[in-house]
């Protein structure tokens, strides 16, 4: 089975407009369902969660985690410095969430009963 390669970008701003920015900004969120350590896992961008005993348990797991991604915070000011010792400051909308999506791919097998 082939292996599918998510990969997540982030672009920074530099002379777009505002409005073209924010439509860049809208990040997606991948979570994968996956065999892990003799059960089963969900990971995003490298990062595992714990394992589960069941491919149920694992798709149940990231249903809640997709869900508590969705919830927004509170709008603020962020200011940081960069890499080079710059300061700048930029208005964080709290309601402005990622697209979470879960892939499934694997289809678990079942006991023979």
């Amino acid at each position: 089975m082939p292996r599918r390669h998510v990969l997540c970008i982030i672009l920074a701003a530099s002379d777009m407009s505002f409005k073209k920015q924010e439509e860049m900004r809208m990040t997606k969120v991948v979570y994968e369902i996956v065999p892990h350590d003799g059960g089963w896992a969900y990971r995003m961008n490298g990062a595992w969660s714990e394992a589960f005993p069941s491919h149920a348990d694992a798709l149940a797991a990231v249903n809640i985690v997709v869900q508590e991604q969705q919830v927004g915070g509170e709008d603020e000011e962020i200011s940081y410095q960069d890499e080079r010792g710059r300061w700048h400051e930029e208005y964080s909308n709290g309601g402005d969430r990622p697209e979470a999506v879960i892939v499934d791919e694997t289809v678990p097998t079942m006991p023979n009963s």
